[in-house]
């Protein structure tokens, strides 16, 4: 069925007359067909009019289909399409529909979102203001948004600590310098801590380890003689003259040796107590004399020494052996009963031959006593001859069993052999029970079980091969885990080794920081790059700090 619309007053170019125009719609073909009453009406502008070749024979949202020579509703190019479109097939299309480029890149990494051309109809992958590297930032370059090298001295993405150089690379800041470390500052080595120097810290307090990540400020302790000034500690003489103690550069608290602390100075102790031997003092009191002279009732008088003994400086000193009286460690004026005078000095009387001293007299020693300090005892028998102390007289001396008597001293001696019961001065005639004599040596008749060699027959010198003693006898060395036994002597697993039978067969590690591999224990890290724990050579646990787990390996 067709139906036909008029138009009126239809003016279709300058100066062209005006025509009455029908436009007749046929429902079969779902068409326009033109119906023009005037001659000149043979143009047909509009959806399904027909056209040959060229689109501008259409409306400008419409092209011209080659295949039913009719105007077709769609674009002809971009400019039929919005700046954020491109025309395909004859259909306008998003320029970044699923986050793709007009040039079928996915956007991600650096450069995730896509963004329309400034003049339109195409698309790109640009950065966004947190995908650039550290030491870069999104910035609009000739119409794209692109990655670009900060300015040098910027933070940008850098980590705390850090700035950038000017070329994309984030370094450390100098120290002091605040680089996003809040209440801390830079060290210079990209960390923050609490102080470089102790000009950080507040009065009083200095930086300990400074530049370092345990850097702290601690309060200052001064020496004695000592106060603190700002960050540092001064020497109170330095501000008050002959000041030992004080809590500030005004005030003095003790002074040195012969001055006395008055209205915060220092004074002669002689100016505060008027007293000429007064060598220390508080104030106007005397607390200590000169040398020689003591403090009695607040008042210096003179050191009297006893007896015996002599005044050196403030202390009276015993005079030199043998003196009864002396001026000095280098005059006697008298000598103790057993000594006589020798120049300025006291000497011991010396009683020679078998004598003792007496008070100042030399007494004969006891009979066969060759020394003695008195007529009762002996240091010295004569040869063959002992000191009784009950009987008080030198005997004769009887050799014991396995002892003889020197033929020059007359002393008893023991056997040169050892275990010898029976024996001169070269020779052993017979041994102790257990012990049987070879050449001329007592040895053992038989060794404890697991005994190499042995001194005694309960006692052994030397275990066997994986015995060890214990007092003086041989038992099984068992060792204990981490060590294997070698020889006789346990020693320790190789690093990271829990048990082994050998310096290079483990049987186990320790923990998953090592790895099994040929009977020995490796690192995980020397298998697996920054791997901090693993169960083998090709899967890791735990990474090192910076590291992540991906797949057993560490990224």
């Amino acid at each position: 069925m067709k139906k036909t619309i008029a138009v009126l007053g239809l003016m279709l170019f300058c100066f062209a007359p005006a025509v009455r125009a029908e436009l007749v719609y046929d429902d079969e073909d779902d068409l326009f067909v033109d119906g023009f009453e005037s001659e000149d009406a043979g143009k047909c502008l509009g959806e399904g009019c027909p056209c040959q070749e060229n689109d501008t024979e259409c409306h400008d949202n419409e092209y011209c289909d080659l295949e039913t020579k009719r105007c077709t509703l769609g674009c002809r190019s971009d400019s039929g399409c919005t700046p954020e479109q491109i025309c395909q097939n004859h259909v306008c299309v998003d320029l970044c529909a699923d986050n793709t480029s007009s040039t079928g890149e996915l956007c991600a990494g650096t450069t995730p979102n896509c963004y329309v051309e400034d003049k339109g109809h195409t698309s790109y992958c640009g950065c966004s203001d947190t995908s650039c590297y550290d030491g870069m930032k999104c910035e609009n370059v000739n119409g794209r948004r692109d990655c670009v090298p900060c300015p040098e001295g910027e933070r940008c993405s850098c980590m705390t600590g850090y700035k950038s150089d000017g070329t994309g690379v984030c370094i450390p800041c100098p120290p002091g310098e605040d680089c996003g470390c809040g209440d801390l500052k830079s060290n210079g080595d990209g960390k923050c801590v609490t102080c470089n120097t102790s000009e950080d810290c507040r009065f009083g307090l200095f930086c300990e380890n400074p530049e370092r990540a345990d850097s702290k400020c601690v309060p200052l302790t001064c020496a004695d003689g000592e106060f603190v000034d700002n960050h540092q500690c001064a020497s109170c003489a330095s501000v008050l003259e002959n000041c030992t103690a004080c809590t500030n550069k005004s005030v003095c608290t003790a002074c040195a040796e012969g001055f006395g602390v008055k209205d915060g100075k220092c004074a002669t102790c002689a100016e505060a107590t008027g007293d000429a031997k007064c060598a220390a003092c508080n104030g106007g009191e005397c607390t200590k004399c000169a040398t020689g002279f003591t403090l009695q009732d607040g008042v210096c008088t003179p050191i009297l020494c006893t007896r015996g003994t002599y005044l050196s400086g403030n202390d009276c000193l015993d005079c030199p052996e043998g003196c009864a009286q002396c001026e000095s460690d280098k005059v006697c004026t008298a000598c103790l009963s057993g000594f006589e005078t020798n120049g300025d000095l006291c000497q011991p009387i010396v009683c020679e031959g078998a004598s003792y001293l007496r008070d100042s007299l030399c007494i004969a020693c006891l009979p066969n006593c060759e020394a003695c300090t008195n007529g009762f005892s002996c240091d010295k028998c004569g040869t063959g001859y002992f000191f009784d102390a009950a009987k008080e007289a030198c005997l004769l001396r009887v050799c014991q069993k396995n002892e003889y008597k020197g033929e020059q001293d007359g002393e008893c001696h023991p056997c040169l052999t050892e275990n010898c019961i029976n024996c001169n001065e070269t020779m052993c005639f017979g041994c102790a029970v257990g012990y049987t004599l070879q050449n001329q040596t007592c040895v053992p008749e038989k060794c404890p079980d697991g005994c190499k060699s042995c001194s005694s027959p309960d006692t052994c010198d030397e275990c066997m091969t994986g015995y060890e003693s214990v007092s003086g006898v041989c038992e099984a060395v068992g060792c204990p885990a981490g060590q294997y036994l070698a020889g006789n002597v346990c020693r320790p697993c190789k690093k990271g080794c829990a048990e082994c039978t050998g310096a290079n067969t483990c049987l186990y590690c320790t923990d998953n920081r090592y790895f099994l591999s040929h009977d020995r224990c490796r690192l995980c890290s020397a298998a697996l790059s920054d791997c901090e724990t693993c169960a083998n050579a090709q899967t890791c646990l735990t990474c090192k700090k910076g590291k992540r787990l991906e797949n057993g390996q560490c990224v």
